[in-house]
Parts: C-alpha cells; structure tokens; sequence
C-alpha cells in the first residue's frame, strides 16, 4: 500500500510541477542585430572558398567572415544574398 501511495503522489507531484518548471528551463529564442542581415544582399571583399576556410562580405558598411551555402568558390566582386548567420560567420549564397 505505501509503495501504490508513493507512485501515486509521485506522478501527481510531476504533472503538477512540470509546466513551472518548464517555464523555467525552456529555451528560448531572442533575435538580436545581426538577425537584420539575413536575406540581404552584399559584395564578396575577399574570394569566399569553404575548404581553406576564406572569405568576406561587406554588407551594409560591415565586413564579415563569410562561407558559401553550397561549398562553392565565390569570387570577389560577386553580388551575394545572406542564407543564415552562424557564430559571426555569414552563410552565403551567389544572389540571382
């Protein structure tokens, strides 16, 4: 019987508790300046190629580290549009 009670109490002390906990921990997103960057369009300073690890962006009067979305080698002076932004680097994909 106190084995059945403990279980019992355990799982009503759970589902209680889980949403005040899960507000707690939940993870959650905040968009910060950068996020402004994705879908823009910029000029390759410096020849972008993934594989020695190489590149720039000037966008909006700002250099960045860029990497080509697809792997491809993007030369400088190409016009390319912003895909995502990991870490301080631009994801980049030659713009259309």
């Amino acid at each position: 019987v106190q084995i059945g009670i403990f279980v019992a109490v355990s799982l009503v002390t759970l589902i209680a508790t889980r949403p005040f906990v899960k507000r707690f921990t939940g993870l959650k997103y905040s968009p910060t300046n950068a996020d402004r960057f994705i879908g823009e369009k910029g000029i390759v300073t410096q020849e972008i190629d993934n594989l020695h690890e190489s590149g720039a962006v000037r966008i909006k009067g700002m250099e960045w580290t860029a990497r080509s979305f697809e792997g491809s080698i993007i030369p400088k002076g190409a016009t390319v549009k912003v895909q995502k932004i990991e870490g301080v680097k631009l994801i980049v994909e030659k713009a259309e």
